[in-house]
């Protein structure tokens, strides 16, 4: 008899812990704290001659915290890096890609060092599936 007491008891601190590790996953799922959203790198390769093929890095620039939006954290900026120096003083222009068409976020500035920062304006990070950069005389 005690064997089967002994048991049941074992049973029981069993599914009181599943109960707990239960509630634990319902919570995390009613306070929902998966990220959605992605922030992504990547490098493109530009058709400039001063910049001899090689890829520039793009990456979006560091998310800023908003307590009032509907998501706390957006991106702002687009940071390109390895330009070379060669693309100094000349031409660039920007756009991004959402699923409906390309929009040119950056008609023209001009290349000052190695880093292009450029803003987002009013295009939301997460719509953007693809970044062009030219940098020209």
């Amino acid at each position: 008899m005690n064997k089967k007491n002994e048991r049941k008891r074992k049973v029981a601190i069993g599914i009181a812990g599943l109960g707990v590790a239960g509630l634990a996953i319902s919570a995390a799922a009613t306070l929902n704290l998966n990220w959605q959203g992605n922030f992504e790198a990547g490098a493109i390769e530009v058709g400039a001659q001063c910049q001899d093929g090689v890829a520039v890095d793009v990456r979006f620039g560091t998310p800023q915290f908003s307590a009032s939006a509907s998501v706390p954290w957006a991106v702002n900026t687009l940071e390109f890096t390895g330009v070379a120096e060669n693309c100094e003083a000349k031409n660039y222009a920007v756009a991004i890609k959402t699923d409906a068409d390309w929009i040119e976020i950056v008609d023209q500035g001009t290349v000052s060092g190695t880093s292009i920062s450029t803003p987002l304006t009013s295009h939301d990070a997460e719509d953007v599936t693809e970044v062009a950069l030219t940098i020209f005389d």
